[in-house]
């Protein structure tokens, strides 16, 4: 097979192709062949630039040289990478066709243009726009008139923030840190419009096992300089002061309330015992900003308790408060205080019948009452009583030490192998059990006993006359029910003296 060499990148192809199957580059027939003055190389005798050298042979027409020019930037195009900033051109024309040297090739741009070229463009057209809009965005942004408010707003921010480091200056200047007392907190002030005033409030204190207090003050703006003013302190000895409003819990400490046209600065804190067992105290106070004086404070006392949660809370209730406008508002504002819990009426309520009922067991207590604690236990027994049911008594049992009754009360006794039935003047039957060693109430009910006897010593089946009828009691089981009928079998034992 022939073969024939592409006039583009030199690529053998095979004779009669049309394009070159290397680089894509038309292919023309070769009918007659010269040589190449350059580079000596046999090329057609039709070429105008020699397809080796690239050295021009003859001058063409223009359109002509641009043809061959797109030709050939679309072949280097094919040929070499994209590169950023890379610029190609078209070859220079050749002085003269008999020239020795390849003349250096010179900017020329075609009709048709690089094949990189426009991506170039495109990228960095991409970039510059995309610069110019960010520049664009942030430049009308910062100048639109709607960020004043904004601004004003910080301002504010930072002077309430200021309002520490003011009252810390001012607090050293006067040489009033000599104690090593900690700032609780700083507050500035606003005024009728929402601004902050030329007056700050701020409070502080020191823990010590022996020497507790704090410190209230006002500074006041005078010209460029802040004044400062001590209002109260108060020695708490013994005890731990929380200030901090993340431990108490609570938002509005410290806080400006307006109370009927007047100022008040709102404060608060914990009072607890150093080993934080036993009670605490939550005191919310209310201080006249226009005096400097404390208007009113409420103290709420009570157990410190752990929530189911793990947080400790105090269930407080309040010790002095009267039903003053301030103590009434120091109320409303101790809800906010998450350390506080004071009780709903449900709870006080419910707290209340259950002290009650625990008084009235303690009344219950001791050998004296015996009596009565059997008729309090069995009260709904006896009920059932009176209905015909047999029912079981609740018994409590006493040491033989402690006796139920004095000598002088007795009236009789009866004895069975394992008790001793004994029946008072004031109608109650009391028991001794032998195997035990204790005391106990057989019977203490309305209807008082007149009498008393066995009808079975061996089971301790005992029978009682009563002023109502005839009861039966089963000393061991501890059950009692009514007896009817008149026989001799069923009636009391005549109660033996020993």
């Amino acid at each position: 097979m022939s073969f024939i060499n592409c006039p583009n990148c030199g690529h053998q192809c095979p004779e009669g192709s049309r394009f070159c199957n290397h680089c894509g580059a038309p292919l023309t027939p070769i009918s007659n062949e010269v040589e190449c003055p350059a580079c000596h190389s046999m090329i057609p005798d039709d070429s105008i630039f020699c397809p080796v050298c690239r050295n021009m042979m003859k001058k063409s027409s223009q359109p002509q040289a641009e043809e061959v020019s797109v030709q050939e930037s679309a072949s280097q195009a094919r040929r070499q990478p994209i590169e950023f900033d890379t610029r190609e051109t078209a070859p220079r024309r050749a002085a003269a066709p008999a020239s020795n040297s390849t003349p250096a090739p010179s900017p020329q741009p075609t009709g048709g243009g690089s094949g990189s070229n426009w991506k170039q463009y495109l990228i960095l057209g991409g970039i510059l726009a995309f610069l110019a809009l960010f520049v664009w965005v942030r430049c009308f942004r910062n100048s639109k008139p709607d960020r004043t408010p904004e601004a004003t707003n910080v301002e504010n921010t930072v002077n309430m923030n200021n309002s520490t480091d003011i009252f810390n200056r001012a607090l050293e200047e006067n040489a009033l840190k000599g104690d090593g007392d900690k700032i609780a907190y700083a507050l500035r002030l606003m005024n009728s419009d929402g601004q902050p005033s030329d007056k700050i409030m701020g409070v502080t204190y020191l823990n010590d096992e022996n020497n507790s207090f704090y410190r209230i003050y006002t500074l006041t703006k005078n010209g460029s300089r802040w004044e400062i003013q001590r209002n109260k302190q108060e020695y708490i000895n013994g005890r731990k002061l929380v200030f901090d409003p993340a431990e108490m819990r609570s938002d509005e400490v410290p806080s400006q309330k307006n109370i009927n046209g007047k100022e008040y600065f709102c404060y608060a804190f914990l009072n607890l015992p150093q080993s934080m067992n036993g009670n605490g105290t939550v005191t919310i106070a209310l201080v006249d900003v226009e005096t400097g004086n404390i208007a009113s404070k409420v103290n709420y006392d009570g157990e410190i308790v752990i929530t189911s949660d793990g947080q400790r809370q105090i269930i407080g209730r309040h010790t002095n408060a009267t039903n003053g406008i301030l103590d009434s508002r120091i109320k409303e504002y101790a809800q906010g205080i998450g350390y506080l819990h004071i009780p709903t009426k449900e709870e006080l309520d419910a707290e209340k019948e259950a002290a009650e009922e625990e008084a009235a067991k303690k009344a219950l207590e001791g050998s004296a009452n015996a009596d009565r604690k059997w008729l309090h236990d069995n009260a709904g027994a006896l009920e059932a009583l009176e209905s015909g049911e047999e029912v079981h008594t609740a018994v409590t049992s006493y040491d033989k030490s402690d006796p139920l009754f004095k000598s002088e009360d007795f009236q009789s006794k009866i004895n069975s192998p394992g008790y001793v039935v004994f029946l008072c003047k004031n109608g109650v039957v009391y028991a001794f059990n032998k195997a035990t060693d204790s005391n106990f109430v057989v019977y203490a009910g309305s209807s008082k006993a007149t009498q008393i006897g066995f009808e079975n010593s061996e089971k301790g089946i005992l029978n009682i006359r009563t002023a109502s009828g005839r009861l039966q009691y089963d000393l061991v089981n501890h059950t009692l029910k009514k007896r009817s009928g008149d026989g001799s079998t069923n009636k009391p034992a005549e109660a033996k003296e020993d």
